[in-house]
């Protein structure tokens, strides 16, 4: 939902009200007493219901699991991961985690925020949810579907499918940070941002593709016994772009087809995986 402020329409995001005061507030010397004083009013109304933004976000609750951490030089720690994330959010699980060791861990009678380590994308390597067998590992990634600040690229923790000489990975797009409407539309944003995510795949490392962009045969060649039942139909139908959408709509028939690729790719990679190492 957008808040219009006459001649300005500002998403109430951090991205474009960055922009918004650059092209706005730093041209406010040119401007009439007339035009100063009607800009103040917006400033005005956009700081009174800025507030009203996380009125439509519950407050995030943290989830506690029995894990381990591998850090960049290959150490292997075990303990107790805090995460925001659940199968509802799964963004969530893309960003830092806190950690704390088993050791400390069963010395504590009252566990605190102090006690936890903080590590993001770039402070390790990955991360294991030992209770609920989910893995998640540190790629670098630019999410090109919409010009925003996620179109710069960098280093997400994203939900390994399977991993070996191809690597099958999940990036979720998150809601926006900040929104303004009814708790309903919120969580219809929720629920939607939690099934768009995209498959993606990493034969050479650090570049990961969409699946939809990879010509599955050729990729699979080499290893004759999954690709004797890629063809044969056992994973079920490939969904193929048909080429003829440009723009916004091919990023949307990506997203579609990515999530239609979710059942068919994994039992494939991970057949892949295992048979030819």
């Amino acid at each position: 939902m957008l808040i219009f402020f006459e001649d300005f329409d500002i998403v109430l995001n951090t991205y474009h009200l960055v922009h918004f005061i650059q092209n706005n507030v730093l041209k406010i010397n040119t401007l009439t007493n007339h035009h100063i004083n009607k800009l103040k009013m917006r400033f005005l109304l956009f700081f009174f219901l800025l507030p009203l933004c996380s009125a439509a976000q519950p407050q995030m609750e943290w989830y506690y699991h029995p894990g381990s951490v591998e850090m960049n030089d290959g150490t292997i720690k075990n303990g107790i991961i805090r995460v925001y994330g659940t199968a509802n959010e799964p963004w969530h699980y893309q960003s830092s985690i806190r950690f704390i060791d088993s050791t400390t861990w069963m010395g504590l009678t009252k566990v605190k925020k102090k006690d936890f380590t903080v590590y993001g994308p770039d402070d390790i390597k990955s991360y294991r949810l030992h209770d609920v067998s989910l893995t998640f590992v540190s790629k670098p990634y630019a999410d090109m579907t919409s010009v925003s600040l996620k179109m710069i690229k960098k280093q997400y923790f994203m939900y390994a499918i399977s991993l070996g000489k191809v690597n099958l990975l999940h990036y979720y797009d998150a809601p926006p940070n900040f929104y303004v409407g009814s708790d309903g539309e919120y969580e219809k944003m929720k629920q939607e941002a939690a099934m768009n995510n995209y498959v993606l795949l990493e034969k050479d490392p650090g570049k990961l593709k969409n699946i939809t962009d990879i010509d599955l045969r050729a990729l699979i060649s080499d290893c004759p016994e999954v690709l004797a039942k890629y063809e044969s139909g056992a994973y079920g139908p490939a969904p193929k772009d048909d080429g003829k959408k440009k723009g916004l709509g091919k990023f949307v028939s990506r997203v579609i087809d990515s999530n239609r690729m979710k059942e068919f790719a994994e039992p494939l990679f991970k057949d892949y995986n295992s048979t030819c190492k």
